[in-house]
């Protein structure tokens, strides 16, 4: 395994420097220094406003609720009304919480931050490591990223991949606040970066279940529904040789962590990169099914593939 220390790479902004202290930046500096207090105050004072704010918001923000309704209606449509509803309810109150859990990881005391995960499977992830040509750590997109990234970056060095904010402001805050124990990011279009690190047998994070672009991607299903699906995880696998080991972050009903690593894809990617991406997508729907509520729901997850196509969000 990789220990080499390296600096995050800075990116260019479209603000930097002195232009982040214009006014207009002001409101943005006022979030983060909001977070930054967050971040200071005991989890069990943090969690229970947490989840008082995410309730807010599903009362408050119609949208959103909608959006969430239709993706749990979409792929549990085994479950009636209520119990949908139910998990709906869940899934706001824990993006509540995971919003002060976050802030918690990026600037909590490092010792207690420890106590609360625990690493399970991780005799696969040094299995992986030992075939020497570097580690795609496949996630899909919890509430739990952020504040169990941290976690695992104080036991398991590890790189992680990353699409920037917009904001220059809170762009480079997370940057900063993110590399605390992470060893270091990379913008996800850095192809190159990417491959030279898992040239050098490095564990590289890469969460593909977002959205593709219209134009990009194919589309495979999730949870029975066409998606369109990042092919990313085939094709870095294949170039580079990179065993990938599915890991899944569970938040527990006592608050603390399971930083679950499972054994790698076997024989992955193979020569079809649909029929890979698809085991991608089957990967990542297993680990939901586990936890649905703690899954990111609140996004249009399933917009068709070419603009103008009907659209379940519609």
């Amino acid at each position: 395994m990789s220990t080499r220390r390296t600096r995050n790479p800075r990116k260019p902004h479209h603000a930097s420097g002195a232009a982040l202290a214009l006014p207009r930046w002001w409101p943005s500096w006022l979030g983060v220094g909001l977070l930054w207090l967050i971040g200071h105050l005991p989890l069990r004072i943090q969690r229970p406003i947490g989840r008082g704010i995410g309730l807010m918001l599903y009362a408050l923000s119609r949208e959103r609720r909608r959006i969430t309704r239709i993706n749990f209606r979409l792929c549990f449509p085994e479950l009636d009304d209520r119990a949908r509803e139910r998990l709906v309810r869940a899934h706001f109150a824990l993006l509540g919480e995971s919003v002060f859990e976050m802030a918690y990881g990026w600037w909590g005391p490092a010792r207690r931050l420890r106590r609360l995960g625990s690493i399970t499977g991780r005799e696969h992830l040094d299995a992986a490591l030992a075939r020497g040509r570097g580690v795609i750590l496949l996630q899909g997109h919890f509430l739990t990223t952020d504040i169990a990234g941290q976690i695992l970056g104080m036991e398991i060095p590890f790189t992680a991949t990353y699409a920037p904010p917009k904001n220059p402001v809170i762009r480079a805050m997370t940057e900063r606040v993110r590399g605390r124990f992470i060893e270091r990011q990379i913008h996800h279009a850095e192809v190159r970066t990417i491959l030279r690190a898992l040239a050098d047998n490095e564990i590289v994070w890469h969460g593909p279940d977002q959205v593709a672009k219209h134009g990009s991607g194919i589309q495979a299903r999730f949870f029975g529904q066409p998606a369109q699906t990042n092919t990313a995880t085939a094709k870095l696998a294949r170039i580079s040789g990179a065993a990938v080991v599915p890991y899944h972050p569970i938040r527990r009903a006592d608050g603390t962590y399971e930083l679950r690593l499972e054994p790698p894809l076997a024989e992955f990617p193979g020569q079809d990169i649909e029929a890979a991406t698809q085991r991608v997508n089957d990967t990542i729907e297993a680990q939901v099914r586990a936890a649905p509520e703690q899954y990111l729901w609140s996004h249009r997850r399933f917009k068709p593939a070419r603009k103008g196509d009907p659209s379940p969000y519609r």
